[in-house]
């Protein structure tokens, strides 16, 4: 770990890093809007009315806080007010002692974007536009393309700030940093990443949108450093330092004395391992890299899964086992891909490439990149137990 890595985790376990939401006030007027027109309207407005967290140390920006006064935050669910009646009326309070609520999960489908961008995402939307003549998926379709705005506008908005604080910096090292911080946010993720500090970039501002999982990083990462890595523009630490980087926003992103959930590393979840679509085990140079660099962080977020298969050699099983054995916060999760495959094709009638895309998420539930798990209650844990 380098000492610039050291210093911000040292800050980030004393709860010193912790950014603070900017209040906003929305037009009373907006009540009058279709429902879905209002909320992606105050989403903008909320997303554009924050602070950009700029530190001299610390290679990126973008992450944002949300407080529930919007209808946009689906891991923290509070912004939703049929979440507010369930929690009140279910969590905790079953009915004729049967349980009725579930806590959900998601994960952003990163690869997707790291793909096409989120100009490609508005390419879509319009095209979408055009094959539709509902007036209710129009208006959902206008909204989604406000959201995109406002997450290119927000990055815009951290370039500004992040090229600001460059011209104030008088080390040089930040005045790097802060440079290139400020003129790669400009691109991404509004278009496909190009390079691995671009695409780590962009799970870093897109986890703002989403805190929740971070899925198969390995696997989505591992082509931008592969190519960084041959074309000798990137070191492996280098590459360990943005990993890590982002690792210690998500656990910074909770308070300290926020009960258990600073120390809690289901909070956020990654996967490496696992098959890949052509059936070989998907474990690599890059899964090491984001176990080594988590395991060096005095963290307890994110947690990681390690998907094992029948292919994952003997010599990768004893690493990993051995990782989780020294890990003194237990972030190691092992999973078994087989059975979990096999669910999704013959019970959720998935085909394998989409199956062996899966993440886990959460307390260990699985999720597929893009959607949302909400599974959880259909598992009798009582009847398992007695069994």
């Amino acid at each position: 770990m380098t000492d610039r890595i050291k210093a911000i985790a040292e800050k980030t376990v004393r709860g010193e890093i912790y950014i603070e939401h900017t209040d906003t006030d929305y037009d009373v007027r907006d009540l009058f809007l279709p429902p879905v027109t209002m909320h992606s309207k105050r989403i903008k407005e909320y997303v554009l009315n924050q602070t950009p967290y700029i530190r001299e140390d610390m290679a990126f920006t973008g992450y944002l806080r949300w407080r529930g006064n919007v209808l946009g935050d689906f891991f923290q669910r509070c912004g939703h007010q049929n979440f507010q009646d369930a929690l009140k009326n279910f969590y905790r309070n079953p009915i004729d002692g049967t349980f009725n609520f579930d806590w959900q999960h998601s994960v952003i489908d990163f690869e997707k974007v790291l793909r096409i961008g989120i100009l490609g995402y508005k390419k879509e939307i319009a095209e979408a536009k055009g094959a539709h003549t509902d007036k209710d998926a129009l208006l959902f379709l206008d909204a989604l393309d406000t959201v995109a705005d406002a997450i290119i506008e927000w990055c815009e908005k951290c370039s500004s700030a992040a090229y600001a604080a460059y011209e104030k910096a008088t080390d040089r090292q930040a005045r790097e940093r802060l440079f290139k911080l400020a003129d790669t946010i400009k691109r991404v993720p509004a278009n496909p990443a190009q390079d691995f500090y671009g695409a780590v970039l962009t799970v870093y501002v897109m986890y703002a949108f989403n805190q929740d999982a971070i899925g198969t990083l390995d696997r989505f990462l591992y082509p931008f450093y592969k190519r960084d890595i041959d074309a000798g523009t990137i070191d492996e630490q280098t590459a360990k330092e943005y990993l890590q980087e982002l690792f210690l926003m998500i656990q910074f992103r909770k308070k300290i004395d926020s009960e258990d959930l600073f120390t809690r590393g289901g909070e956020s979840h990654l996967c490496i391992g696992g098959y890949l679509p052509d059936g070989s085990d998907g474990f690599s140079e890059m899964s090491r890299l984001v176990l080594d660099s988590l395991m060096e962080l005095p963290t307890w977020c994110p947690q990681l899964s390690f998907r094992w298969t029948k292919k994952t050699p003997s010599s990768v099983l004893r690493y990993v086992m051995d990782c989780e054995r020294k890990d003194a916060h237990k972030r190691i999760a092992f999973v078994n891909d087989e059975p979990r495959i096999k669910a999704f094709m013959e019970i959720g009638g998935f085909p394998y490439e989409t199956a062996c895309r899966y993440t886990m998420t959460g307390c260990n539930e699985p999720s597929l990149p893009g959607s949302i798990f909400m599974g959880g209650m259909k598992t009798n844990a009582a009847k398992a137990m007695e069994s």
